[in-house]
């Protein structure tokens, strides 16, 4: 007796287990520089989804004064002169009904004090701080920011972590706030230019100074089913809605399975 107890409690947490696994979401894309080469400027996440980098304004392209490459497990940034950007293959996330980005940073700088990273403040009153417009006004040559962009094509999701606030600190971690990445709105219209098939992540910093560097590292990118965020408790956007549920009879109308074994019916 007490053995067949003990075989429905441990079954009991099996089939648990494979519930929880099931309302677990899926990561769509990691990536924690640990396996990259040294100085690489591209490379694929565990997935398999490959990455590139971009610094258009580092002095004679990559070198160890300007770049954006891989450096100790992480990847560097240093005085980019200007936006410098990592951006992802395309991600597919079909299937998906949210999608969330998260990554590390590291800025050992800060921001308050001087001599450190400037924020809009410290550039002037013609630096609107805007990641739109990076070297508008004042920024040009000051602006030292972070943000990061997850884009579907019609839904973006953007946050700037670093340059906004004139006390930032140097390290954190962030986690993007649910981006609808079903291609339905709340009516179950198709959504404009959204495509869930080329889903992109692009991290951009900047910083000018010869000594001025930031490090991000352990990306991801997760996709929740509407049943996993509901578990997970987020909250969708105001016109989002999981793609509509078609029903398998209705796209085979009028045929049916026959009986196990065959047979016929008069």
């Amino acid at each position: 007796m007490r053995k067949q107890i003990i075989y429905v409690f441990v079954t009991l947490l099996f089939i648990i287990g494979l519930m929880s696994e099931g309302m677990a979401q899926t990561t769509l894309f990691s990536e924690d520089f640990d396996t990259e080469t040294a100085q690489a400027t591209s490379g694929s996440s565990v997935e398999g989804i490959s990455w590139t980098v971009s610094c258009p304004a580092c002095s004679g392209g990559q070198t160890t004064g300007d770049h954006l490459w891989v450096e100790n497990g992480g990847l560097e940034g240093q005085d980019t002169n200007g936006p410098a950007t990592f951006s992802t293959g395309a991600i597919d996330a079909t299937g998906c009904y949210l999608v969330t980005f998260s990554f590390t940073y590291t800025a050992p700088f800060g921001y308050s004090g001087s001599g450190n990273f400037e924020c809009p403040a410290d550039c002037g009153a013609t630096c609107l701080g805007d990641v739109n417009d990076p070297t508008g006004g004042a920024c040009d040559g000051c602006w030292d920011f972070l943000y990061g962009e997850l884009d579907l094509g019609a839904n973006i999701e953007r946050v700037i972590l670093l340059g906004d606030d004139c006390n930032d600190g140097p390290n954190g971690s962030v986690t993007s706030s649910p981006v609808c990445a079903s291609p339905y709105d709340a009516n179950g219209d198709l959504i404009p230019g959204n495509d869930p098939t080329a889903m992109q992540l692009n991290i951009v910093m900047s910083m000018w100074a010869g000594d001025e560097n930031m490090t991000i590292d352990n990306i991801m990118v997760l996709c929740y089913t509407e049943e996993e965020a509901t578990t997970a408790g987020l909250t969708a956007p105001a016109n989002c809605n999981p793609p509509p549920v078609t029903n398998a009879c209705d796209a085979n109308e009028g045929t049916f399975p026959s009986a196990v074994g065959g047979g016929s019916s008069n």
